[in-house]
C-alpha cells in the first residue's frame, strides 16, 4: 500500500527532472519530499514494533526439543540471561527422553496438548509472555540441515532473511544441556513470532517425520464448508464450540464434571510421539512403537485408513479419563481427531465418535 502512495510523488519528481534537463540554463530546482512516515503512518508503527525471539534447540537421540520465547523487544530482551540459565539447567529423563526443569520464581507451567509439550507463562510488564516447548523428530536429515531449517523457520516468523549453513557459527551459540548438544539463538525482527502452519508445512519434513506443531497463533474457526478443509456430519447432541489453534472444528457433549470434548485438527505429527503425549495427558507412562501397535485399530477416515487408539487413565487432578484418538495422513498433511473426557460418557459417545470420523471427507 505504501508503494502505491509513493507513486504520485515519484511521478512528479520524474517529470520535473525531465523538464529541468530540457532547460540547461535553469537553476537547479529544490524539492521537499514528504517523509515516508507522513505519507503512511503505519511505517512508524512497524518500525516501533520490534519483536525479539529467544530460542534453543536441544538434540536428544533422534529428536529435537524446541524452547522458544517471543514478544516485544522491550519485554523479551532482559530475559536472555534467565532464559539461558533455565535452558542450561534442564535434564532429560525416561524413554523416550523428556525434559525436566525447575521453574524460576513467578513462572507457571500450563499443561501440554497434541501440539505442545508444555507452555511456560512468564510474568512481565503488560501482557504475560509464553515460552513454548515442542519436539520434532530428526527424520532422515543431517543435524546441520535440521538446525538450519528450523532456525530459518523461526527467522521467517519475525521477518528475517534465511541463513546459510556457514552462518550458523556466527548467528548462534552452541552449548550442552543435560549432556546433549544445544543451539541457542537471540534474534530481533518485526514479525509476530507466530507460526502460520505446522512446522515444515510443504517443506522437507511435511511427508511424515514432522511432529508436534506449536500452537503459537490465535484460534481461527474454520467452517465445514471451506473448500480446502474436510466436511463432516455432526452427530445429534454434539454442541459446536470454538476450536483452538490449528483446530478445524471442536465439539462438546455433557456438562462438567461429566463431559467430553471432540477436536478435529491439522498439523504435523509423529504417531508414536503423539500417542505418548496423549498417554501423558492421562498420567500414563510412555511406551514404544511395538506396544502401541498392539492397541491400534484401523478406521476409514478422509478416504484413507487411519490409526485409531483408545486409552484410559486419569487427569493430573486424579479424575478418571478416557481418550479416543485417530490420526490420518492425506497428501502429506496429518489430521487428528480426538475425544477426551469422562469415561462413562466417552463410552456412550463411542459410536457417535466413530461415525463422525467415518463421515469426514473432502468434497
Amino acid at each position: 500500500m505504501s508503494l502505491l502512495r509513493f507513486r504520485p510523488f515519484a511521478g512528479l519528481l520524474a517529470v520535473a527532472l525531465f523538464a529541468a534537463g530540457c532547460r540547461p540554463h535553469d537553476e537547479i530546482a529544490r524539492y521537499t519530499v514528504p517523509k515516508p512516515e507522513l505519507i503512511d503512518p503505519t511505517l512508524v508503527r512497524a518500525a516501533a514494533e520490534e519483536r525479539q525471539m529467544l530460542g534453543a534447540i536441544v538434540l536428544v537421540d533422534k529428536a529435537g526439543w524446541f524452547f522458544k520465547l517471543t514478544g516485544a523487544k522491550a519485554q523479551v530482551g532482559p530475559l536472555w540471561d534467565p532464559f539461558v540459565s533455565f535452558v542450561k539447567d534442564i535434564s532429560f529423563e525416561g524413554r523416550p527422553a523428556e525434559p525436566k526443569w525447575k521453574l524460576p520464581p513467578g513462572w507457571k507451567e500450563q499443561p501440554g496438548n497434541e501440539f505442545r509439550f508444555a507452555t511456560l507463562v512468564i510474568p512481565s510488564d503488560g501482557k504475560a509472555l509464553e515460552l513454548t516447548v515442542t519436539t520434532l523428530e530428526l527424520g532422515e536429515v543431517s543435524e546441520v540441515d535440521y538446525l538450519l531449517a528450523n532456525i530459518n523457520r523461526w527467522r521467517g516468523q519475525i521477518g528475517l532473511d534465511e541463513l546459510k549453513a556457514s552462518d550458523l557459527a556466527t548467528e548462534s551459540i552452541t552449548t550442552k544441556v543435560g549432556g546433549y548438544p544445544c543451539t541457542l539463538v537471540n534474534m530481533v525482527g518485526t514479525g509476530s513470532g507466530a507460526m502460520p502452519a505446522g512446522p515444515f508445512a510443504g517443506g522437507p519434513f511435511a511427508s511424515g517425520s514432522a511432529p508436534f506443531a506449536s500452537a503459537d497463533g490465535p484460534s481461527t474457526p474454520r467452517p465445514s464448508s471451506s473448500a480446502d478443509q474436510p466436511t463432516w456430519t455432526r452427530p445429534d447432541g454434539w454442541t459446536e464450540i470454538p476450536p483452538k489453534a490449528f483446530g478445524i472444528a471442536a465439539f462438546s457433549v455433557g456438562e462438567d464434571p461429566k463431559k467430553v470434548e471432540i477436536t478435529l485438527s491439522s498439523a504435523g505429527g509423529d504417531w508414536t510421539a503423539n500417542v505418548n503425549r496423549w498417554r501423558g495427558q492421562l498420567s500414563l507412562s510412555p511406551v514404544g512403537p511395538a506396544e502401541i501397535a498392539k492397541e491400534v485399530q484401523q478406521i476409514d477416515v478422509l478416504g484413507v485408513k487411519g490409526n485409531y487408539i483408545q486409552l484410559t487413565g486419569a487427569s493430573k487432578e486424579g479424575e478418571p479419563m478416557t481418550l479416543f484418538g485417530v490420526a490420518a495422513t492425506v497428501d502429506g498433511t496429518q489430521y487428528f481427531i480426538k475425544l477426551t473426557g469422562n469415561p462413562e460418557l466417552a463410552q456412550r459417545e463411542k459410536a457417535n465418535f466413530e461415525a463422525f470420523v467415518k463421515s469426514l471427507k473432502f468434497e
